[in-house]
């Protein structure tokens, strides 16, 4: 399965968002140290809305998605930027 279909599977069953996009930015980030030799989906952005988030702040909410996002990383995902709600 590629990489920004696993991701958004997991923050649909993870998050239940009302609004989900997941866009691929890999190729901007070509030859960034960290990335070199990995030539897959490595840096995401992310805009999500959740009602389970309506209690958290942003530090909350980020932590959150990098918990479940964690075997993803470990898996090879370098980065994603966050837009949550």
């Amino acid at each position: 399965m590629l990489e920004k279909k696993r991701i958004e599977e997991i923050l649909n069953i993870s998050f239940a968002p009302s609004f989900l996009q997941v866009i691929d930015n890999s190729k901007d980030h070509e030859g960034h140290v960290g990335v070199k030799g990995n030539h897959g989906e490595t840096h995401f952005y992310i805009k999500m809305n959740s009602d389970l988030f309506k209690q958290l702040n942003k530090v909350q909410m980020h932590q959150k998605v990098y918990t479940v996002l964690k075997e993803e990383f470990d898996r090879g995902l370098h980065a994603v930027q966050l837009d949550l709600n």
